[in-house]
């Protein structure tokens, strides 16, 4: 695989990981399923871990929309690189006719 993929997968892991682990936040602390009748203390901690846990999911949510635009940029890059190169074959070896002699054929 090519460094130039590093970046995008790199970034695309650590959003991945980052709001998995706000998913996991929220859940592991309880804030993700609320209980009934809960007294206001618990309302506060449910809504301190929620904003924890939804910090995570953005961050997670930034790095994957970075990972795309780097992804694209590779994409562009390689794209410009390969524009540059002919289609056409490379030149023989044979030497070309000179156009002074009797024997060449004019161009028409």
């Amino acid at each position: 695989m090519r460094t130039k993929w590093l970046i995008p997968i790199s970034l695309a892991l650590l959003g991945i990981i980052a709001a998995g682990g706000g998913i996991v936040w929220a859940v592991i602390s309880g804030a993700a399923i609320p209980g009934p009748d809960t007294p206001p203390e618990m309302l506060a901690q449910d809504r301190f871990h929620l904003r924890i846990a939804s910090i995570f999911m953005r961050i997670g949510a930034i790095l994957i929309m970075a990972a795309s635009v780097a992804a694209i940029v590779a994409l562009c890059r390689r794209k410009k690189q390969t524009r540059g190169f002919s289609v056409l074959p490379p030149p023989s070896n044979k030497t070309m006719p000179d156009p002074t002699s009797p024997h060449s054929t004019p161009h028409q």
